[in-house]
């Protein structure tokens, strides 16, 4: 099957300078001139893409189309003190979908009619952002930032071959204001922000608290504390995939429903050391993170007017995740580059909870490894020539796996551990006074891992996937750069 994309974007920036001069009047009775300098910077984005068919349209193919824009103007005053932004952005999204899949061409599914969906969203959002840089504020330099925002989502899907229809319309006005005070050895930074989301009665206020000791020019101290949030919707995208299977489900928000809140504290170290031969720089990290008024879903034996049976979103017990994270850079002169990193952390809600009747209660959360890391290697062995590899590792994790082709009841799964590790060769070579080629060339998972037990058939599970994306893949490109 051929697939057309199209793509078309268009942008335009703009840069000015103004001096105003203004008359002052000064004791004595005469005036002076006092200039006022600025420089602006106008921006605007647009781009469109609309993905289709070439050949045979058929319904079944799914349609896409997105389009979006984005317009900003920034202001910086000439002595680099003051500071504004204003910006504007939206997105549109229309797609028409099929989740179904079943039957064949010699035997085809009766029902297919009845996986059809059409998806609309319109989200837009304002903002303006202020900051002034004083000399000296109380007892040290400091940077003062205030801004503003609001964002609206309106969103619309509708099931064609069941007539349910679901509608989304969120709204978030938000205000925040923060506070740094910083030199070469000290940084205060004191922040809070005010969000006020529709489906939440009251506004949520979240703070932010940092501080950072630079004993010497090789080592750095630092205490991180912030709040966060997530809000309720309605909208679940798996809602599609249940429908396709003739299981038809609605989102209900319980009442009551708060927001879910995160609280996290940091405490990290980072130095830097030069040799003779090599540069080093590593950081160690310790954080933990209390989640509060968790989302959790139940079934109920409530089916509405359309047929749905109504699934409860509702807060669960609270949840904290702890762990230690590092990181360590080594740099050969500019010949190699190796940075690795690596993460242990325990994840745990604080109470057991249960997701299926055939599976006891469980404290461990899903999707959430106790341990994961990262390499990266960058080799330069002559100019204009580099060798780069690059590897994650992910540990074992729980995921669910609910009943379907690949098992007859709900059962939990230890995933493997996975090493996901890939090359790239690059050169790039002059062809023209002012033209660069670049030619490269790489390999993708180079030990082929992947899942190893995907659900066949249009019974799966849907969402039980994990590990990498991409089977062990060969790939080559050409650039070129003005």
């Amino acid at each position: 099957m051929k697939k057309l994309i199209l793509s078309a974007v268009a942008s335009m920036s703009l840069c000015a300078f103004a001096e105003d001069v203004a008359e002052v009047e000064t004791n004595e009775g005469s005036s002076s001139s006092v200039t006022f300098w600025g420089f602006g910077n106008y921006g605007l984005y647009s781009g469109y893409q609309l993905y289709g068919s070439l050949v045979n349209p058929e319904p079944t193919l799914q349609g896409y189309a997105e389009g979006n824009a984005n317009l900003s103007w920034e202001w910086t005053s000439y002595d680099h003190k003051w500071h504004y932004d204003v910006y504007a952005a939206l997105a549109s999204i229309n797609r028409h979908s099929y989740t179904g899949g079943y039957g064949t061409d010699d035997d085809p599914d009766p029902d297919a009619s009845l996986y059809y969906s059409r998806t609309t969203d319109l989200t837009w959002m304002l903002g303006t952002l202020g900051r002034y840089s004083f000399d000296k504020l109380l007892f040290m330099p400091a940077q003062l930032i205030i801004g503003f925002e609001y964002n609206n989502d309106r969103l619309r899907d509708i099931a064609l071959g069941y007539n349910f229809e679901t509608k989304q319309s969120t709204h978030i006005t938000s205000g925040y204001l923060q506070n740094e005070w910083k030199n070469e050895m000290w940084s205060f930074l004191i922040g809070a922000r005010i969000d006020k989301h529709n489906l939440v009665k009251n506004a949520i206020f979240s703070p932010r608290v940092n501080v950072r000791y630079s004993p010497s020019e090789r080592l750095t101290l630092r205490a991180t504390y912030g709040e966060g949030f997530r809000a309720p919707q309605i909208f679940d995208e798996e809602m599609h995939i249940e429908m396709a299977a003739g299981n038809r489900f609605k989102i209900h928000l319980a009442d009551g429903l708060k927001e879910e809140r995160s609280r996290t504290f940091t405490l990290s170290a980072n130095g830097y050391h030069s040799f003779e031969t090599f540069n080093f720089n590593w950081m160690i990290e310790g954080f933990h993170t209390s989640l509060t008024n968790v989302f959790a879903e139940r079934e109920t034996d409530i089916v509405d007017s359309q047929g749905c049976t109504v699934i409860e979103r509702y807060n669960g017990s609270g949840a904290k995740v702890m762990g230690i994270s590092t990181t360590l850079d080594f740099m050969f002169s500019r010949i190699l580059d190796i940075e690795m990193g690596a993460t242990f952390q325990r994840s745990r809600y604080n109470e057991p909870e249960q997701w299926s009747d055939d599976i006891e209660p469980q404290r461990k959360m899903f999707r959430t490894p106790n341990a994961y890391g990262y390499c990266n290697v960058k080799v330069i062995p002559f100019n204009n020539f580099d060798i780069d590899l690059t590897g994650t590792c992910t540990g074992s994790m729980l995921v669910q796996h609910y009943e379907s082709s690949g098992t007859p009841v709900d059962v939990e799964v230890n995933t493997p551990t996975f090493w996901d590790m890939g090359m790239k060769l690059s050169y790039k070579f002059n062809i023209a006074r002012n033209l660069q080629m670049n030619i490269n060339a790489g390999i993708v998972n180079i030990f082929n891992q992947f899942q190893k037990d995907l659900d066949p058939g249009p019974e799966r599970d849907s969402a039980y996937i994990y590990g990498p994306s991409l089977p062990r893949s060969i790939y080559f490109g050409i650039g070129f750069k003005l």
